[in-house]
């Protein structure tokens, strides 16, 4: 029996080609994803800030999905329709709640839904 002397020396070609691939799908999936999740952050940031200056008894809920789609609007945020903001009473305070989907297809017929659940408690001054 006759040993081969030489040592080995990495990934052979498949695998490399495989690792490449699985690298590539992954970055594909973040950069289709990314953006989404930033519009998310966005709604967040709106949504204390809006709470923060927000003067609960002088605004009914129509003026507060209003008002709140307008800051939607001028921070770029499209994703959001008036119909995912739901304002609930919580005793004394007001409870702003905004629920909403979105589906990115991928390839094929893959699609991608991430549903995104943001809500601030709002009291009275």
């Amino acid at each position: 029996m006759k040993w081969n002397n030489k040592r080995q020396q990495g990934m052979s070609g498949i695998t490399q080609l495989f690792l490449i691939l699985l690298i590539g799908l992954f970055i594909y999936v973040v950069v289709k994803l990314a953006p989404y999740y930033y519009e998310n952050f966005l709604v967040k940031v709106s949504l204390n800030n809006y709470s923060d200056n927000y003067k609960l008894g002088m605004v009914r809920d129509h003026e507060l999905r209003k008002r709140l789609m307008d800051q939607f609007r001028i921070d770029g945020i499209e994703s959001v329709n008036v119909q995912d903001i739901a304002v609930k009473q919580n005793g004394n305070n007001k409870v702003l709640l905004i629920q909403y989907e979105v589906s990115e297809p991928m390839f094929a017929n893959i699609e991608a839904v991430m549903r995104f659940s943001n809500s601030v408690e709002m009291s009275r001054p």
